[in-house]
């Protein structure tokens, strides 16, 4: 590209920029007519615009700029109010701007096209006349009693002042100081005189990305190698390319994330231009703008927001008569709130107005011979709501271009379900409705938990993952019960479904139920929650998403694919897939509520802890609360820090504290080579890492412990689980007496250690 294409490009993005800031700035200026720094902002946007385009010799864009910018001139001044009108007009010729630009981005030429109807309409009404409604042509004009004469036909009979702006198009600015001045600006942002955001081509950042996955999966394979050779050497050489690896790949996803807000930025436009055309008053609430999310997902769920704030304003939202009679305000209020929630990206399209007419729905499931009237009486409202997302299902009975037509929602649900995502609608009658979608942060690496199947690996999601179970049938209290034919066990007072991984794939016919334990995965599939039975629970890592072939789109239970550090691919797992497979939500539905009720009171005297053993098989806890990570740490990563061990660990000095050396009774943990586990809290400052012998799942103790008499040293006491008693480590007594036995210095302080009091 040469430098005459760079300074085009700068030109292009720069239009962009103003227009979408026009966009808003309008929507603003139109409820707040008065805000002179507002109109001086978009007088100036509009003139910069306009002299950028004389350079290029654009003329249509000179030409509108230049009429969009005298009425803005005359409304800056006072001459003139803003109002409906003008406001109309304005961003009609926004829209044809926009248009050119996208044209010039398309072919470097601007298109050809007759825009003079366009520009006498923005003289017109900068001359202080006013545009006649859609009932007479569009080229006649009215004028205030005593102002201007109304124009005859002709342009002889047009007016002074309307010829004078007619004539006031400007020459062309190619002249050779103007041509310096603008190569001088980007010549000084190319310096680094001016502070400027470096723009990259999003296809560049698509294969960066794809070169970092590639080097995670080359990780991945090298990391099993160091378990296999005890050379101190390559070891090393291997923890700098894991972390190395991993750093590269977290900036590289940092600049790949982009904030929610330059996507709502354009809502504001089309909420006025939709309520305006429904008859109604809609007031626009955002919240979470910074909510980050890849740049590949924000293009993704534009046309999803578009569809769902469009439905909002034409279905749910009332006209403000209707309103004003069921005792609300005549403005409507349609809120966008965005936030992260458990590593998904959560956004929200709410609004106040009557709800989804479930009734109506009803009636047209029936028409549309989807259920007989029988059965469709006894529909629940949930039940309801998912005949939305039929394919041509619509409660519209006259077709407009907003909607009618039965193509929508089910579109929606395609779009947001193939990039790994969820919707929910929620809509108690008559208080509204909000719409819920669940994206995932990226679709390039997600963490994943490796299980196995009838010999071979797949990876589950770990945003779908709650806890891992191992359930010991040789318990009589473990035992596998039947509802309803839904095969179910209890987890701590309540009934969770169960599903067999070698069913859902069709791999093994026969059932685990004649094994000693189970190993289960328990999943959340929308709002049902579910135990997966697998034959083997092996390690969490990240994982590159590789998409299916698409002669393999078509097949249930899988989303798509990785490279595992044997070499070997394993199939990653739907989880809302298998889910929907087996038809859980309805299942669940009908086991009695009385099997599956947890008082609140046992939740309330429970709290989760992590459990692991010391040497000696101690089977000992710590809040789940304290808990930043799990790692492991391989014995010949220790190093010594005068009396203290320390491990180099993420790019940071980790203090290693042998747990079992400060309670009565145990013995140091020493882990044979590359199998040391180690348990890192959460603290305040500094890195901690308690050296353990192992580490066993999440269970969930009663908060009131039993206090020995006299107490055990870094024991702050004892909890029944089950059969066993549990001791809970005094993670703060521990931190006391390695300090005392190491010397004054203080140790960094943990927070909140004493969650159950």
């Amino acid at each position: 590209m040469d430098s005459s294409d760079d300074i085009l490009l700068e030109f292009i993005l720069e239009a962009r920029e103003i227009l979408d800031r026009l966009d808003i700035d309008f929507v603003a200026l139109e409820k707040d007519a008065s805000n002179e720094k507002l109109i001086a902002n978009i007088f100036r946007a509009i003139h910069t615009l306009k002299g950028s385009s004389g350079f290029f010799a654009f003329k249509r864009l000179e030409k509108i700029s230049h009429a969009g910018e005298s009425l803005l001139g005359k409304i800056r001044d006072g001459q003139l109010t803003l109002d409906e009108m003008k406001t109309n007009k304005l961003l009609e010729a926004l829209d044809v701007l926009r248009e050119l630009i996208e044209g010039i981005e398309a072919s470097k030429i601007e298109p050809s096209g007759d825009d003079a109807q366009l520009i006498k309409d923005l003289l017109i009404l900068a001359s202080g006349g006013e545009l006649v409604t859609s009932a007479v042509s569009n080229s006649q004009a009215l004028y205030p009693s005593g102002a201007l004469t109304p124009p005859k036909s002709g342009a002889a009979g047009m007016s002074q002042e309307l010829m004078t702006h007619s004539a006031q198009t400007i020459e062309l600015a190619n002249t050779s100081s103007q041509i310096k001045e603008y190569s001088s600006n980007i010549e000084h942002i190319r310096s680094g005189e001016i502070s400027a955001p470096v723009r990259v081509n999003l296809e560049v950042l698509d294969k960066l990305m794809n070169l970092v996955g590639e080097m995670v999966l080359a990780r991945n394979r090298l990391l099993p190698f160091t378990n296999q050779y005890s050379d101190e050497n390559f070891s090393s050489a291997v923890r700098n390319i894991d972390l190395l690896t991993l750093e590269l790949q977290e900036r590289m996803m940092k600049i790949r994330m982009q904030p929610i807000a330059q996507l709502w930025s354009k809502f504001p436009r089309l909420i006025r231009d939709v309520s305006h055309e429904c008859g109604k008053n809609v007031q626009l609430v955002q919240e979470g703008g910074d909510t980050e999310l890849d740049k590949s997902l924000i293009d993704a769920i534009r046309d999803p927001l578009v569809h769902l704030i469009r439905n909002s304003i034409d279905h749910s939202i009332e006209m403000p008569e209707a309103r004003i009679a069921a005792g609300k305000s005549s403005a409507a209020t349609l809120g966008l709130r965005a936030k992260h929630e458990k590593g998904m990206v959560v956004i929200e399209i709410a609004d106040d107005g009557a709800g989804i007419n479930y009734e109506l729905i009803r009636k047209r499931i029936v028409d549309k011979n989807f259920v007989d009237e029988g059965a469709a009486s006894r529909l629940t409202d949930s039940e309801l709501i998912d005949y939305l997302f039929l394919p041509g299902f619509s409660t519209k009975s006259v077709i407009t271009h907003l909607s009618g037509r039965g193509v929508g929602m089910d579109v929606v649900k395609n779009n947001i379900t193939n990039i790994g995502g969820s919707i929910e609608i929620f809509s108690p009658r008559g208080q509204g409705t909000t719409v819920r979608l669940k994206i995932p942060l990226t679709l390039a690496i997600i963490p994943a938990l490796i299980v196995g199947c009838d010999g071979e690996s797949y990876a589950i999601p770990q945003v779908s993952i709650l806890e891992l179970v191992k359930l010991d049938l040789s318990i009589e209290e473990n035992s596998i019960e039947d509802f309803y034919g839904v095969k179910v066990f209890r987890l701590r007072e309540k009934l969770v479904p169960l599903l067999f991984l070698s069913e859902r794939l069709d791999v093994d016919k026969k059932e685990c139920l004649g094994e000693a334990a189970l190993n289960i995965a328990i999943l959340q599939s929308n709002d049902v929650r579910f135990g997966l039975v697998v034959d083997k629970i092996f390690n969490i890592q990240d994982v590159v998403v590789k998409p299916l072939d698409p002669l393999l789109k078509g097949v249930p239970n899988f989303s798509g694919a990785t490279l595992l550090g044997s070499g070997r691919v394993a199939l990653i797992l739907d989880v809302d897939g298998i889910a929907a497979g087996a038809d859980l939500a309805a299942k669940s539905q009908e086991i009695p509520a009385h099997a599956i009720h947890t008082t609140p009171e046992i939740q309330s005297e429970e709290v989760a802890m992590l459990l692991f053993d010391l040497a000696g098989g101690h089977r000992m806890a710590i809040p789940l609360d304290l808990v930043e990570r799990i790692a492991g740490i391989d014995e010949g990563e220790i190093q010594k820090n005068g009396n203290r061990e320390v491990v180099h660990y993420s790019n940071e000095i980790m203090h290693l504290i042998r747990v079992g050396e400060y309670i009565d009774g145990t013995k140091t943990a020493r882990g044979e080579a590359g199998a040391l586990p180690v348990i890192i809290p959460r603290a305040s400052s500094g890195l901690i890492g308690l050296a353990v012998e192992c580490i066993h799942d999440i269970a969930f103790v009663s908060k009131h412990l039993h206090i020995a008499n006299p107490p055990q040293k870094g024991i702050a006491g004892c909890a029944l689980l089950d059969d066993l008693i549990i001791n809970v480590i005094d993670l703060d007594e521990i931190l006391v007496m390695r300090n005392m036995r190491d010397g004054p210095k203080p140790y960094p302080e943990v927070i909140d250690v004493n969650v159950w009091h």
